[in-house]
Formats: structure tokens, C-alpha cells, sequence
């Protein structure tokens, strides 16, 4: 069937015609071209998208696009008229819909086009969904916001390299404590502003970028800006407005996504507490701005330092390779700001009607002289609630969380509540801890561990005159909360704090004392990032504790915390690199992981299939350690590939073309 259309656009009027949704042709005056538009969304699987419009746009515009009947945002890579094009699109089996809008020129820079490619490709998802990501919602809604430059963009949408090509960017690290540090980028700062340069500090959370903005923007507080999405739009519109008028360089404090609004005189890019796992986004398309941000550094020649108190692993494994060079000598030890005691738990005797004592004889004392002395203390402790885990005395059956099986929490009963409860802390299901073993029917369920509110239990008991702030996940629910908790802390002497690891984000002065009331819980989760994230909660506490540390344990052979409590510091990320080594992980491998969720029967078909379609590559299929929601399973494929080797044309094709039930996480935070 054919079909003549007739439409006026940009006061030209079109004559198409079109056969079976195929075919088309245009009257010989008119002029079209057909655009290839990178969607900027997420769940779209195709990496571009065709579109008609009647202006040549230029390469790296922003347009107005309509995609499954909704308007979104997307960026032109290529252009070509449609006279040129018009065999492809009869060969086509869609039609061709025109662009809604053209809202900017040329608004992302060749470099952070180039940077969000490799990054899609390195974690194995489309440009699209990479841009989306990268690019801050009130930035996207807001254009003027992005940079408008005449940037060199090929017909393909290949940039022309960096945008200081007669620059070899440097990539540096700098491991000092906080306080070297701050002063290391107050040198850095000086001396872009004495070349007229501004520098960019990238930082994992809003309440990081609050301390670096307090430390370093002293002095100069007219040329600092702070950019992150807890910022009110307000507040971001007027940065952004000064960042336009600037005649001055400038500090430019920020969260990953606010690279996109980088200008060309920042020469200095600093990614600071580069060991935080924050800078990893949870959500589709898992991506991490950490890898952004270097292949962002490399196309723009810019000057690249990866910095915190202690770097990761994989970072300090590329510098022992050469890949990345010392800013200043790396500093393994922490400041010697006060003493610091191991103490073996087995020793203590149990108390009446306890399985085990909570607090030793050691932070007792110390609880007992803070509250006469005025003194402040902060206490550690690994897990919410009572006790981490529940089990029967009678069969040993682990008590588990119905919906996804990972193992409960027991927590104490509100004043509302008749009973305390358990909790998961994977999927949130709440039930009461009134009930039998599943495996055996008995009644003889034991609480194991020492969560925090058995800490706040104990306390409480002892010293009822104590003056207890307790930060965790559920009292501090919103920043705001957690911000007045600390601070409260802070104004009121002779008080204890106790927390999680949040807490790190809103505690970071030194106080008198810190102690560990118990972490020998994390050392049961099965994963190779374990012995670090233990090392890092260690050296994190003690970088705030001005006269003594006290870490509870009954493990104290464990070979993180003897290293630690020997001030081994050295040996302890040498052994952890040749274990790494030994075991194919990062920074030796690169590791994907491919998940699937579902019923168990339909999950075995479905992994058998995958384990044939990537045999070459030889992945390891397990069951994850927490299963799926609503009685599902989740089971894990796990393939290693050579770092030099990745991405990987063929495999990451095969990646790209799993079904949207599976997810792909490249370099994962865990395996479990």
C-alpha cells in the first residue's frame, strides 16, 4: 500500500511517501537528513536510535526525541542526508520518526563523549544508559547548564582526541593521612590558580564534599563551588551561573555525575577517598565514576590523582606495576595519635546467664571514667540489632529470612511492640522472634553475635547515667538526622556514640577514645574484598581516636587484625596483592558477574543455556549467599578475563545481548 505524506516543518514543506512502513522518497528540492541519536535512558537496548530531521545538526547536540510514546533527551552522533541514505532505509523494517526538538549545540565535550563510550563498554551496557547516568537529571532539564563549545567531532561522532593533545596526562597517587592530604591539595590549588587553572575534586558522597568544601575553602570562599544532588537546585543554578561568569580559576567540589558541566581551564583532576565504595552506582548500569573519571582525565589531558588516607588494593597493585606514579611518598602508617589494645575476647569469663560478655573489663573502665572526665567515646560495631545471628541449640539450624533466606537479626521490641523481632537486612521482612526452629520444631533458639542495640542493652545496664547516641541505619534514617545525632555527640562531654559503618560519613573529628565492640561477624562473608573492608573500618577508626583504641575479638589471629594491631601495614596489602594474584582477582583479572533471579527450575534452564553460549570463556556457576525475593533462587556465572583483554569485542556483544532479566555487573563490590 502506498501512502503519500504531507507535512510543513521549519516552513519547508515535505512530500514522503511510504510503502508497507518501508519505502520512502522525497520531492528533489527538499532537504533531510537522518540522524543516529544516542538515547540518553535507561532499559533501552539498542545502543542508537535513526531519526529524520530537516537541519544538518551539528554532531554532539542535545534533542528532543520520542521514544515508547515519552520524550526524552538524546545526543547526535551522526548525520547524513537522507538522499544518501535513502537504500538503507528501504532495506529498513521500521519507519523513521522525526526529532521533536533541538535544544542545544554541541553540549558535551568530543572527551566526555569518548570517556562515557569506554565506559559503557567496559562495564558492558549502552551509551545511553552510561550518559544517563553520568549526566545529573537537573543538569539534563537545565541545557544552558552544559558547555556549548565548537568541539571537533568526526562524521562517525569519533572525537578528535584530547582536548590538550600536545599534553601526556599524568596519573598520580597521594596516600597521606587527612590532614597531609588537605594540605597537599592547598598546594595544588595554589598552584593552579598562580597558572590560571582551575582544579576539579571529585568526591564519593555529599557529606565528603561538605568537609573538603569547610577545609579548603577557607580563604577562598568566593572561588569554590560546590556541585552534588543533595545541593538545592537553587543553589546549583547559582554555582553554575558563577561558573559561567568566572574571571577567575576556581575549586570545583563535586559529585561524580557534575563531571558533565567540567570547563576546559580545569588541568587537575582529583578523585578523592578514591577507596570508597560509594563511587560505584547500584542500580542499572552499575557503572563506577572512578573508571569514568580516569578515561575522562586521559581524553582531556588532564592531570589525574587518585587520593585517600589507604587506597585500594587494585589501585596500589597498578602502582607496584608502574601504571601509576607517587604524587609524595605513600604513607602506610597512620598518625601515632594514641595507644592501642587487642583484646582476646575467650578470656573473659562468662557472666550469669550470658553466653558471652559484651564489653571487656578495659572499655568498662573506660566508659566509667569518660562520664566522670567529660570525655567522649566512640563505639564500633559491625551489625544492627541484638545479635547478627540466631540459630537452635538443639540442631544448629541458622534461623532465615523467609523471603529472600539470608540470615536474621534479632532486634529488640519497640515500646509499641509486646516482642522483639526479627529482621532481615537484605529485603526488610519483619516477623517476631516468638517461634520455633524450622528444621526441628525446638524451642531453644540462641542469639549469637553482638549487634549494636546489644551494646546500647549493655551500656545502659551498667552505667544507666551514661549519656548514649546511637547511629545506625534506622536513627539515622535521613542525612539531616544523622548530621544532628553527630553533632549533638560533639556538644555534649561525657557522652558515647555508638555506630556502624555510616556512621563514618557524619563522625570525623578525633575524640578521646574508640573501641570495637565486636566485627568477628564480617569475617564469615565469603568474599575476597573482606580482609580490606576490615582493614579500612580499622584504620578509619583510629585516623578519629586522639588517646586509645580498643578492638574486641574473639579471633585475634586473624591475619587482617594482627597486622593491624602490629602496625604491619606494609605486609598486610603485599600479602593481600599475591593472594589476589594467586586467586585471579582485581587488579590481576577482570571479573564479570551474570545474575539471574527466578523460580528454581526456570534459573537452572536459563544458566544452563548461558554456561553453553559463554563456554569459551569458562564461567563458574554458583548459587549467590542471599537468595532471591518471594521464594525465588539467584544463581551467579562468574568469568575472569585477562586485564589487557577487556572489553572483549565478542564477549561483551554476548553480554549486551542477555535478555534485561539478567544482570551483568563488571567488576562487582562482591561476589556473594
Amino acid at each position: 500500500m502506498l501512502i503519500l505524506s504531507l507535512f510543513v516543518f521549519d516552513n519547508t514543506i515535505y512530500l514522503l511517501f511510504w510503502q508497507a512502513g518501508k519505502d520512502f522518497d522525497l520531492c528533489e528540492n527538499s532537504s533531510m537528513y537522518i540522524v543516529e541519536v544516542i538515547p540518553i535512558a535507561k532499559g533501552i537496548s539498542k545502543e542508537t536510535l535513526s531519526y529524520f530531521t530537516s537541519e544538518n545538526i551539528p554532531l554532539g547536540s542535545l534533542v528532543e526525541i520520542e521514544l515508547r510514546k515519552k520524550k526524552i533527551k538524546g545526543l547526535v552522533i551522526f548525520s547524513e542526508d537522507a538522499r544518501e541514505a535513502k537504500a538503507k532505509i528501504r532495506g529498513a523494517d521500521f519507519g523513521l520518526k522525526k526529532i521533536e526538538k533541538l535544544n542545544h549545540r554541541s553540549f558535551l565535550s568530543p572527551a566526555f563523549i569518548k570517556a562515557a563510550r569506554q565506559t559503557a563498554d567496559y562495564f558492558a551496557a549502552t551509551t545511553g544508559a552510561v550518559l544517563n547516568a553520568l549526566i545529573p537529571k537537573f543538569v539534563l532539564e537545565n541545557e544552558k547548564m552544559l558547555s556549548s563549545g565548537d568541539y571537533a567531532v568526526s562524521p562517525r561522532g569519533e572525537t578528535a582526541g584530547p582536548s590538550h593533545p600536545s599534553l601526556k596526562p599524568e596519573k598520580s597517587i597521594l596516600q597521606s593521612s587527612n590532614e597531609d592530604r588537605f594540605s597537599s591539595y592547598k598546594s595544588l590549588i595554589r598552584e593552579a590558580f598562580a597558572k590560571k587553572q582551575s582544579i576539579f575534586i571529585m568526591v564519593p558522597t555529599h557529606e565528603d564534599g561538605l568537609e573538603l568544601k569547610e577545609q579548603l575553602g577557607k580563604g577562598i570562599e568566593a572561588h569554590t563551588l560546590f556541585f552534588s544532588s543533595n545541593v538545592s537546585k537553587k543553589k546549583i543554578a547559582e554555582n553554575w551561573q558563577k561558573l559561567e561568569d568566572q574571571n577567575h580559576p576556581l575549586l570545583i567540589i563535586g559529585t561524580g555525575p557534575f563531571l558533565s558541566i567540567l570547563k576546559d581551564d580545569v588541568r587537575t583532576l582529583v578523585v578523592e577517598n578514591e577507596s570508597s565504595s560509594s563511587y560505584k552506582i547500584i542500580g542499572r548500569p552499575f557503572l563506577d565514576f572512578r573508571y569514568f573519571a580516569e578515561a575522562m582525565s586521559v581524553e582531556s589531558g588532564i592531570h589525574l590523582i587518585l587520593a585517600d588516607q589507604y587506597l585500594r588494593i587494585e589501585t596500589l597493585g597498578r602502582h607496584t606495576e608502574g601504571e601509576l606514579v607517587e604524587l609524595s611518598s605513600l604513607k602506610f602508617q597512620p598518625e601515632n595519635r594514641g595507644g592501642q589494645i587487642l583484646l582476646d575476647m575467650r578470656k573473659y569469663r562468662v557472666s550469669s546467664g550470658a553466653s558471652f560478655q559484651v564489653l571487656s573489663d578495659e572499655v568498662s573502665k573506660r566508659i566509667k571514667n569518660l562520664v566522670k572526665s567529660k570525655e567522649r567515646m566512640f563505639i564500633f560495631s559491625a551489625r544492627r540489632g541484638l545479635s547478627p545471628t540466631t540459630l537452635c541449640s538443639d540442631c544448629g539450624t541458622v534461623v532465615l529470612c523467609h523471603t529472600c533466606h539470608a540470615p536474621t537479626a534479632l532486634h529488640k521490641s519497640k515500646k509499641t511492640e509486646k516482642e522483639n523481632f526479627f529482621l532481615c537486612h537484605h529485603c526488610g521482612e519483619k516477623r517476631s522472634a516468638l517461634e520455633k526452629c524450622a528444621n526441628c520444631g525446638g524451642w531453644r533458639l540462641t542469639a549469637l553475635g553482638i549487634g549494636i542495640e546489644k551494646v546500647e542493652e549493655e551500656i545502659k545496664k551498667k552505667f544507666p547515667e551514661a549519656t548514649i547516641f546511637r547511629l545506625d541505619k534506622e536513627k539515622g534514617s535521613t542525612p539531616k538526622k544523622a548530621r544532628d545525632i553527630v553533632t549533638k555527640f560533639y556538644n555534649t562531654p561525657g557522652s558515647i556514640l555508638l555506630g556502624t559503618e555510616m556512621a563514618f560519613l557524619y563522625h570525623r573529628k578525633a575524640i578521646e577514645y574508640s573501641a570495637v565492640a565486636s566485627m568477628d561477624s564480617l569475617f564469615s562473608i565469603p568474599d575476597f574484598h573482606i580482609n580490606e573492608r576490615v582493614f579500612h573500618i580499622l584504620l578509619n577508626i583510629k585516623e578519629r581516636t586522639e588517646k586509645e583504641f580498643i578492638i574486641q575479638t574473639r579471633n585475634p589471629d586473624q591475619p587482617a587484625l594482627a597486622q593491624f594491631s602490629q602496625g604491619r601495614f606494609s605486609e598486610f596489602y603485599r600479602q593481600e596483592l599475591k593472594s589476589r594474584e594467586q586467586f585471579g582477582y582485581p587488579p590481576f583479572k577482570v571479573l564479570i558477574k551474570i545474575s539471574l533471579e527466578g523460580k528454581k527450575l526456570s534459573v537452572s534452564k536459563e544458566m544452563a543455556r548461558l554456561e553453553k553460549t559463554f563456554e569459551e570463556y569458562q564461567p563458574f556457576i554458583f548459587p549467590a549467599f542471599v537468595g532471591g525475593t518471594s521464594g525465588n533462587v539467584t544463581v551467579n556465572a562468574l568469568i575472569k578475563v585477562n586485564k589487557a583483554n577487556w572489553p572483549h569485542e565478542e564477549l561483551l556483544q554476548k553480554l549486551l545481548s542477555l535478555p534485561p532479566n539478567f544482570t551483568v555487573k563488571v567488576d562487582p563490590e562482591s561476589l556473594i
